[in-house]
């Protein structure tokens, strides 16, 4: 099955940029959009204790009799090959909750067992059917077809861009001031100023090879008139022109390109409000949408969720400092969790084994079981009722981590805050929610975001803020909703690209990514290189992640990378994987590939280093 706006998708766009905007922005317009023209089957759902049994192998040919009990609703559609429907529910592990057969009744798609399903979009394989079941105590409930596919893509698109754009040009400054405009001629295509009384025309203006610009006068492209736009290379040579209202710069333009814009007939009022927009959502050109009253749902869509466009079209919330690899003395705290062990278990150890220089170095980290960030931030002011500690990890330069802990006595983490100058902080959120970005803000447990943050700026402005991408539970564990190791990481994934996007984090260790590039290989096992659904297993998977640790934060000062690394380790833990000359170099792999795409999985056994 093809589920369309699964960011995954075999693209050779960047998911990176995809995982900026979708998921929880896009998913919106696109069910606001589609729920404009389609067919809603949900209340044709049967309510008498009777589902369609499906939890077969792919190519068995099932009956579509009902089957009595187990308190489910069923509904079978006749369907064409390409029909396309969004589904809500919960099935089990005899009645999925969907499955696709042909004309035959032969099982040509299904569901897992237990799968839960949200707004998903699933399409039909073949001619045939669908089949949906849902447990009658699980809400949302939906079976929604959707309206025929809209052919002119791009005119759809670049009409929510505009959309866009409009709502953003009221927060969005000018490039340049009214001081950089001419009024009396305008440049040909030589470069040469032409004096006219017909044209006005702007002084140069820097642009980029590869980008759109789109011209604006208040909220209206080109509202007064056409005008020529040209970009020169920076050898003074032509290489673009129109007399439209976007103009690309051709991405072999090289550096130093400059752009001159002319505007016909224009009041020096009129020039002084034009704007040029460099164009930050071409995600939206990535996206498919459905034939339907499209202008009024993109409007309204675009009113209530201006704030997400300006986040994307204009910057971030806070500035973040940059790392200073080099810098003569290094000091990282990462204030965490129990992941915060997984992901250090043997990095002191990878240290050592390299024979590295550690007298100018300080790593430390701070554990909380299940620690939030609403977890520290209570912390802090003495509102968290667990116990918590503070460890170094290695290095010899000094830290104070003096002070008292326990429950409700946040002495000692106020100490590591005010006592110490820290170069890195690295944070994250607790595996419960890490998958759901959206509910980092709120008041929740889940919350808070914002609130700790703000405690660190308060007493270390100058330390620069890191993030773990973590990895996500085994597939069959209870706390796993998405009952799949890759779909959780996907969405953890993308509240990471939107804690990049949103607040400046962009320093990131993606070992949750390494691990899943792991899980691809062939070292994989039934407990999905776990120790018990929720941690890493000891040896190989902890490797792995602490190599991506080493691979991100140490390999670019000292200027060695972890491939080659010959440390190799034993445990009798539960469910240990030993460390060993054959599999080493693909948990090596693993951690690289992570930290040169932590948006991509990709399995390590196929690369060649």
């Amino acid at each position: 099955m093809e589920k369309i706006f699964d960011i995954a998708k075999d693209k050779e766009q960047s998911w990176g940029t995809l995982a900026t905007a979708i998921d929880g922005n896009f998913d919106e317009i696109r069910l606001q959009i589609n729920m404009h023209h389609g067919e809603d089957y949900t209340e044709e759902l049967t309510d008498n204790n009777m589902y369609i049994e499906t939890g077969f192998p792919i190519g068995t040919t099932i009956s579509l009799e009902p089957t009595s009990g187990g308190g489910y609703v069923y509904i079978i559609l006749d369907c064409k090959q390409g029909d396309k429907y969004i589904v809500s529910g919960r099935g089990g592990s005899r009645p999925r909750t969907y499955a696709f057969v042909d004309s035959s009744n032969v099982l040509q798609e299904v569901s897992d067992a237990g799968e839960i399903l949200e707004d998903s979009i699933l399409i039909a394989p073949c001619d045939g059917k669908i089949i949906y079941n849902c447990d009658k105590a699980h809400t949302p409930k939906k079976v929604y077809k959707v309206g025929v596919i809209e052919d002119n893509l791009a005119e759809i698109n670049n009409k929510i861009e505009r959309e866009c754009l409009k709502k953003s040009l009221t927060r969005t400054s000018n490039l340049f001031n009214s001081k950089e405009y001419r009024y009396d001629g305008y440049y040909d295509d030589s470069q040469e100023f032409i004096k006219s009384e017909t044209y006005s025309s702007s002084s140069a203006i820097s642009v980029k090879q590869g980008n759109t610009y789109i011209f604006y006068a208040g909220s209206t492209p080109d509202s007064f008139g056409g005008g020529a736009k040209r970009v020169f290379n920076a050898s003074g040579v032509l290489i673009a022109k129109t007399y439209s209202s976007s103009i690309t710069v051709p991405s072999d333009g090289g550096e130093g390109c400059k752009m001159y814009f002319s505007v016909q007939n224009a009041s020096k009022e009129e020039v002084e409000r034009y704007m040029v927009v460099d164009s930050a959502i071409e995600v939206l050109s990535y996206l498919p949408y459905y034939k339907t009253d499209i202008d009024e749902a993109i409007k309204e869509y675009v009113n209530n969720k201006s704030e997400d466009f300006d986040a994307i079209s204009i910057s971030a919330k806070m500035y973040n400092p940059v790392i200073n690899f080099s810098k003569d003395e290094l000091r990282v705290l990462d204030i965490g969790n129990s992941y915060t062990q997984d992901s250090m278990r043997y990095l002191a150890d990878i240290v050592e084994n390299l024979k590295l220089d550690t007298s100018k170095i300080a790593v430390y980290r701070g554990m909380r079981s299940s620690a939030s960030f609403k977890t520290w931030w209570d912390c802090y002011y003495n509102r968290d009722e667990h116990d918590y500690t503070f460890h170094k990890v290695f290095g010899e330069l000094s830290v104070d981590i003096s002070g008292t802990h326990g429950n409700s006595n946040g002495e000692l983490f106020r100490n590591v805050l005010t006592n110490n100058k820290w170069d890195v902080i690295i944070i994250h959120q607790s595996s419960s929610y890490a998958p759901y970005f959206d509910a980092w803000e709120n008041n929740s447990e889940s919350g808070h975001l914002s609130d700790f943050i703000r405690l660190i700026r308060k007493h270390q402005p100058q330390a620069a803020i890191g993030t773990l991408l973590v990895h996500s539970y085994q597939s069959t564990y209870s706390g796993n909703t998405e009952k799949s190791t890759i779909k959780r990481w996907k969405k953890i994934a993308n509240s990471v690209a939107r804690l990049k996007m949103e607040y400046g984090i962009d320093f990131i260790i993606p070992y949750g990514t390494a691990i899943e590039n792991l899980r691809a290989s062939s070292l994989n096992n039934e407990m999905e290189l776990t120790e018990d659904g929720v941690h890493c297993a000891e040896g190989l998977p902890m490797y792995c992640a602490s190599c991506c640790y080493y691979q991100a934060l140490f390999a670019p000062r000292y200027g060695i990378s972890i491939f080659g690394n010959t440390l190799r380790l034993t445990s009798s833990a539960p469910h240990a994987i030993n460390v060993t000359d054959s599999n080493a170099p693909i948990a090596q792999k693993a951690a690289i590939s992570s930290c040169c795409n932590m948006w991509e999985c990709i399995n390590p056994e196929t690369i060649e280093l």
